[in-house]
């Protein structure tokens, strides 16, 4: 069996590729199977049975269309050989449109589209190809004259429908259509001899235009340049290096475009001129075969072609990768180091068939570089029967039809030139069908078809077979990003416009994940579209159409010629409408509302806005949200009431009564509110005391909201007093002889002097008799307690504190008789010492208390030590567990208070004579 390059020295051998390079490269991608004529009758049912066993998804458009221009009549026609008539109006014969397609378009700098127009490619196209007879055809609205065309002679009968192209530029600021031929042909007649415009580009303030010369003329390309922001002409030129252009790209300020070489091969090109000398260019990339599309991802250029047959070496079509794109661009180093990383027989498995091949428009998409595949109907399976003959069995004939037909293909990938690479067959098909020739037996079509894995390991397509589903769709002719969502228009070769689906099909892809949509199934309401080129800009996507259709038979339907639309964002419609108004308790999270993207209601657009999601405070807001791509219309607004209904509840209540020994600091409460949450009182009263008395705090809770509640609270300070100063016992012995002494502390806040000293008295709670002292001295001893407890006890801290205190002597005796303190043996029991302020200072009642330990006969029990006094007690039963640990304590760590007299802690007491009551 042949290997697949002998078989394609073979296509060489029978002038198959010329033919082949021929139609793809002068055609272009045109529709081939204009009419019934132009194909078997077996392939018209074979086809016609896929479209109606197709279930195509019906469109939901996302874009309102809006035909900005449209080529219009130019010719009268009156029959195939007549010579045209001008018009229209046309007394006579029908409208004829020879301008059938947008083959170049670009945007300027000034936000203008420029296009220019080729005439009758289609019947170019199929002219081209040996394999269509050149018989003049006509249908219901096309016309191919061929050879009896007024233009042939001169022209060869395969450019006999040939008329000059034309040049158009559409002012966006005016919505204005100006033709830009007659301005050229002013200057020079050079556009005479292209056989049409098929590229267009721009970069500041030049604009290019660029088709291949007329075979009938000298080879090369002929290339137009105009000053975009006058629309001046500068002039053309011709470069006979080159033998086909067709699109262009600007990357980081730079301007590229693909070429096939006169010489075979292909080249990328920079553009280096500038408005002066607009002709200049640098080559950059060298290609197999001629570059067609172009796209930049991942910080490099990338290029499809078509496949190079005419001249040696053989070249499959393919995606060729550029080193990394430097800072100011690709230059000529770079030209031998572009990479070839994908070709056609990755997928397909049959090579005769893989040369017929095309690269289709590609684009970067959401991290991946995507591209599509060309074909032209019946090539292949003319190619295969001039290699192997043609069979004569009709049913043989149909295998072959169907075996060699191929739709377009779509791909994705990236991390090109890595080891994790990623092709993905998008659309496709998971086997296709393969000839293996019988070579000993050549020229009776003895060979076999099966359907085999394609070269991808008979990968299944992640979203549908070829043709986006549709087995009219040969070519995925352009592609564009537009409003984050990818879109690819395609070549439908169709039967007629009759035929259903008709027109070419516009889909988008919304994201990664998701299988393309259809935007539109019959060429944007015109079944004669085809969607050849697309420019975007951030607010429209621009199409300019092709069609084979050149006859206006009826004005009152669609009829052929290019056309001009431009597609902008349908406003989405919001899922709630109009927004409800929200109120809520406290506080509210917003949830942006969603809106149909152009009505379609699986595509849900997240409103955004300026305002904040979150809401606090009472009050009424107004949210605008917006639904449009950036933040573009349109708007819908929302009404938000934040209400607090509830005041705060205090943590406490009622709050207990502050009773401050000596002083009193208040630690200011709280309450819980359903909207804030915890709030501390707030207060216009002191929270610290210092002089003895009663005090009314009011507090108060504000939510800040418009709700405020208040709280009262008792505060107390009594005197700080210390029965028996310098022990926490404060132990009274029955027989006790020793003035029982009572020290008042003063402090930084509180004067004891204040005191009226005849007013003092000490009592027990339940005891309505009191004691008076019997004598009084001030003298700084002690501090305020530490807030350290023995038992009940506080206990002040030994040590002055600049502050006099008051030292009060009774007679114990009398307190152990008046307060019936003998009847409390054993028990601790607290004492109160009341009296008032003196009359400077409000006579305000005062009063403190402390504890005594009250006791029987102590001797006994230092004469036994320490260990013997738990024990006696314990023995007594009449003193409790903290009186004991008490004495204990003080008998352990202040030996020094205990001596063999009677009990007296202070040796300044001891040693001075106590004044008598009321003397200072």
């Amino acid at each position: 069996m042949k290997s697949g390059r002998e078989i394609l020295t073979m296509v060489q051998a029978v002038a198959a590729g010329a033919i082949l390079i021929g139609f793809i490269s002068s055609a272009g991608g045109a529709i081939c199977c204009a009419s019934s004529q132009a194909v078997s009758s077996s392939a018209n049912e074979t086809y016609m049975a896929v479209v109606q066993s197709t279930q195509m998804q019906e469109p939901c458009p996302i874009l309102d269309r809006k035909l900005l221009a449209k080529a219009e009549p130019d010719e009268c026609y009156h029959g195939i050989g007549n010579p045209p008539s001008p018009g229209p109006p046309c007394p006579e014969g029908i409208p004829k449109v020879n301008q059938t397609y947008v083959w170049g378009m670009t945007k300027s700098e000034e936000g203008d589209i420029w296009f220019a127009s080729s005439a009758n490619v289609t019947c170019m196209a199929m002219a081209s190809s040996s394999f269509v007879n050149l018989t003049p055809r006509e249908g219901a609205n096309y016309v191919c004259e061929y050879g009896e065309s007024q233009y042939s002679p001169p022209l060869l009968p395969a450019q006999g429908d040939w008329r000059p192209p034309k040049i158009y530029v559409y002012d966006t600021s005016k919505n204005k259509l100006i033709e830009k031929t007659s301005e050229c042909l002013a200057v020079d007649d050079r556009i005479k001899t292209t056989m049409g415009i098929r590229s267009a580009g721009s970069l500041g303030k030049i604009v290019i235009f660029a088709g291949p010369c007329l075979p009938t003329g000298s080879a090369g390309i002929n290339l137009f340049a105009f000053r975009s922001d006058t629309k001046e002409y500068l002039g053309s030129t011709t470069l006979a290096t080159y033998a086909d252009i067709r699109k262009w790209l600007v990357v980081d300020g730079v301007l590229y475009t693909a070429v096939r070489n006169t010489s075979g091969g292909g080249s990328v090109l920079r553009w280096v001129g500038n408005l002066i000398t607009p002709f200049i260019f640098e080559e950059v990339g060298k290609l197999d075969s001629e570059g067609v599309e172009l796209a930049e991802h991942e910080g490099r250029l990338f290029v499809t072609t078509w496949p190079e047959m005419m001249f040696p070496p053989l070249a499959l079509a393919g995606l060729y990768m550029s080193p990394p794109i430097p800072p100011g661009g690709l230059r000529a180093i770079h030209a031998n180091s572009w990479t070839k990383v994908w070709q056609v027989d990755d997928y397909e498995p049959d090579l005769l068939i893989a040369a017929t091949y095309g690269g289709g428009a590609l684009a970067s998409f959401k991290g991946y570089l995507y591209w599509g595949t060309m074909h032209m109907p019946h090539v292949a399976e003319s190619l295969h029967f001039a290699i192997f003959g043609e069979p004569e069995d009709p049913e043989k004939h149909k295998q072959a039809e169907k075996g060699t037909n191929r739709l377009t293909s779509l791909f994705r990938g990236r991390n090109f030139g890595t080891r994790s690479q990623e092709i993905t067959l998008l659309y496709g098909e998971e086997k296709l069908w393969k000839y293996t020739p019988n070579l000993s037996n050549p020229g009776t079509y003895s060979g076999t078809w099966e359907e085999v894995a394609n070269n991808m390991g008979g990968v299944k397509p992640l979203f549908g077979p070829s043709g986006f589903g549709n087995p009219g769709n040969y070519y995925t002719w352009s592609m564009a990003v537009f409003q984050d969502q990818l879109f690819v228009g395609t070549m439908e070769a169709r039967i007629s416009v009759s035929s259903s689906p008709a027109g070419g099909d516009l889909f988008r892809f919304i994201d990664s994940n998701s299988p393309a949509r259809p935007e539109s199934l019959n060429g944007l309401g015109n079944p004669n579209n085809n969607f050849r080129n697309m420019v975007a800009t951030e607010d429209a996507l621009y199409v300019g159409t092709a069609t084979m259709s050149n006859l206006v038979p009826d004005s009152n339907k669609p009829h052929g010629g290019w056309e001009l639309i431009k597609l902008t964002a349908k406003p989405p419609i919001p899922d709630v409408d109009p927004l409800p108004t929200l109120q809520a308790e406290c506080g509210i999270t917003l949830t942006p509302p969603t809106a149909s993207r152009g009505g379609c209601a699986e595509e849900k657009i997240t409103a955004t806005t300026t305002s904040p999601l979150v809401y606090h405070e009472p009050g009424t807001y107004t949210v605008t949200w917006a639904y449009g791509y950036r933040g573009s219309a349109p708007f819908q607004t929302q009404q938000i009431i934040i209400q607090d209904s509830q005041p705060p509840i205090p943590t406490i209540d009622p709050l207990p009564e502050i009773i401050g020994k000596g002083a009193a600091t208040l630690t200011p409460p709280t309450a819980i509110d359903n909207c804030v949450g915890t709030i501390t009182a707030t207060t216009t009263d002191p929270i610290t005391y210092n002089i003895p008395g009663t005090y009314t705090v009011t507090w108060t809770y504000d939510d800040g909201h418009g709700h405020s509640v208040t709280q009262t609270q008792k505060v107390t300070v009594e005197l700080a007093i210390d029965i028996q100063p310098g022990s926490c016992l404060n132990q009274l012995n029955m027989t006790n002889i020793r003035p029982l002494s009572v020290l008042v502390l003063g402090s930084r806040g509180f004067d004891v002097a204040s005191i009226e000293p005849g007013s003092l008295k000490l009592g027990r709670e339940g005891i309505l008799a009191s004691v008076a002292p019997i004598r009084q001295k001030y003298q700084d001893l002690a501090t305020l307690p530490s807030g350290e407890k023995r038992g009940p006890y506080d206990c002040p801290d030994l040590g002055r504190d600049g502050y006099k205190d008051l030292i009060i002597d009774f007679n114990a005796q009398e307190v152990i008789r008046v307060l019936q303190l003998r009847e409390e043996k054993g028990k601790i029991i607290p004492l109160i010492l009341s009296g008032n302020l003196k009359a400077e200072y409000g006579s305000k009642p005062v009063k403190g208390q402390d504890f005594v330990a009250v006791s029987s006969p102590w001797p006994m029990f230092f004469q036994q030590g320490p260990s013997a006094i738990t024990a006696g007690w314990r023995n007594w039963g009449e003193l409790s567990q903290d009186l004991i640990n008490s004495y204990l304590h003080d008998l352990h760590n202040s030996p020094l208070w205990f001596y063999n007299g009677p009990f007296w802690p202070y040796k300044s007491i001891r040693e001075e004579k106590p004044a008598p009551i009321g003397a200072r």
